[in-house]
């Protein structure tokens, strides 16, 4: 591992110090801080990160030498980010994941349900004032208890169907 100071770097490289220097500052040249504080190039190192910096500017000139390194931490990170994409859009399909606006549709249809049949209390009200005068209040609460099931049981029945129209039309098979 030939170790040289940037002079002795830019000589080996017919640049200039300040080339070498601008290609350290953006971490296109690796450097060794040495404990004295004073900084070394590790040629062999250097050429690579070189070598690699040049072929990255020569597909695309416009570009400044730029970190290799760099570059490849940013396709990693769009690559992530597509594959969490693509796992979400497939949860979905699959009926994992359910869109904001169809549930809030379904929290809605819901909502409708619960206070129509919270009306349909009213119309028992002949029923739950003969169930207290035959029987005062143990047959009314027995009465309205009996309502109170109904009730339930119209919900219930009502969510099944809801949630049966809400269902995917068909999945899709689970890669093994």
């Amino acid at each position: 591992m030939p170790l040289m100071n940037q002079a002795e770097y830019s000589q080996h490289r017919g640049m200039t110090r300040q080339q070498i220097n601008m290609m350290i500052r953006n971490g296109a040249i690796p450097v060794i801080v040495n404990p004295d504080g004073t900084r070394t190039i590790d040629s062999e190192a250097a050429d690579r990160a070189f070598e690699q910096a040049t072929a990255l500017r020569m597909r695309n000139p416009a570009q400044p030498y730029e970190n290799p390194n760099g570059l490849v931490k940013a396709r990693t990170a769009t690559e992530v980010y597509t594959a969490r994409l693509r796992q979400l859009e497939y949860e979905e399909k699959i009926g994992h994941l359910v869109r904001v606006e169809d549930l809030t549709r379904s929290m809605e249809h819901c909502a409708e349900m619960i206070v129509r049949d919270l009306d349909r209390i009213a119309m028992r009200a002949e029923d739950l004032a003969a169930a207290f005068t035959a029987g005062g209040i143990p047959a009314l609460r027995s009465a309205l208890k009996a309502v109170a099931r109904d009730i339930r049981r119209t919900l219930a029945d009502n969510m099944r169907v809801a949630a049966d129209s809400a269902a995917p039309a068909e999945a899709p098979a689970e890669a093994e």
